[in-house]
């Protein structure tokens, strides 16, 4: 385990290929993009509720991640944050987010279901692609007239198509 005190500006590929767990002391705000890129042995992962900005990619291709906590007051899920992370098996989004970028949840294999709570109003293109597991999408309270579907479309999955907004 290595431990952060200082914000994070550099790819951890610079450290060992067997980092498996890293947890961040309260009082750090923010991750720079890439950061954490690659690292394939991550499975483990504990953000304070005091990081709220995330980098692109910040968690990209690490492989082994199972579950992540996005902290309350995150507002913004940057583009490609959990791409090809394979073992992503649950996410929970915070109601404080409301922008979800590109790629933001690309070629998570295992990714059964999401929830968005109705703070989201803006889910760009790509943000699930390629989540071939992604069974359920719940659109908690969204008004779905709003919604251009295409924009969550997941390509190669098998997702109802008739998603509707929760009461």
């Amino acid at each position: 385990n290595y431990r952060f005190n200082l914000f994070v500006h550099a790819q951890v590929s610079v450290y060992p290929v067997n980092l498996n767990s890293v947890t961040f002391h309260s009082g750090t705000e923010s991750l720079a993009a890439h950061c954490f890129e690659a690292c394939e042995a991550l499975k483990t992962l504990s953000l304070p509720e005091t990081m709220t900005q995330f980098g692109d990619s910040v968690f990209a291709g690490c492989k082994v991640l199972t579950s992540a906590n996005i902290p309350a007051g995150t507002t913004t899920i940057p583009p490609s944050m959990f791409n090809t992370c394979n073992a992503l098996k649950n996410i929970t989004i915070p109601d404080t987010v409301k922008v979800i970028e590109p790629y933001a949840f690309s070629d998570c294999d295992n990714l059964k279901q999401i929830v968005l709570p109705k703070s989201v109003h803006s889910i760009d293109a790509g943000a699930f692609y390629d989540c071939y597991s992604l069974t359920s999408l719940n659109l908690m309270g969204f008004d779905t007239t709003w919604i251009y579907l295409n924009t969550v479309k997941i390509e190669g999955s098998e997702v109802s198509s008739s998603i509707e907004p929760s009461k």
